[in-house]
């Protein structure tokens, strides 16, 4: 499911964490004042369609066979720039060796009051 935050208080009308409900679930919940639901990765690819770059991050911290599985499963034919990214330094390494074709970095930043 592509989705910001962990929880879903913020943006849907719904409440808990993201991981607790099933993909099934999630599709059905809409996000707030809005007529548009959480969409599946493979979804999401459909409706960019190549017409943008885009960027997989995951903030988890994911092994890089799970990221790039994620990736592989959700747009097995998708023709349309694509980057894999994480915030830890040894997934963009492993991604790397895995799957050298693919464009893929580090998500860095300055913290935020909020960390």
């Amino acid at each position: 499911m592509v989705f910001h935050d962990a929880t879903l208080d913020r943006l849907v009308g719904a409440r808990g964490r993201i991981v607790a409900h099933t993909p099934a679930e999630l599709s059905r919940l809409r996000y707030k004042d809005q007529t548009v639901g959480i969409l599946t990765f493979r979804d999401l690819l459909k409706l960019v369609a190549g017409r943008v770059p885009c960027w997989s991050r995951s903030k988890r911290r994911p092994h890089a066979e799970t990221l790039l599985g994620r990736h592989r499963r959700g747009g097995p034919d998708y023709r349309g720039p694509i980057a894999l990214m994480s915030f830890d330094r040894a997934v963009v390494g492993e991604l790397a060796e895995l799957a050298p074709q693919l464009p893929r970095g580090i998500v860095i930043g300055r913290p935020s009051a909020r960390q």
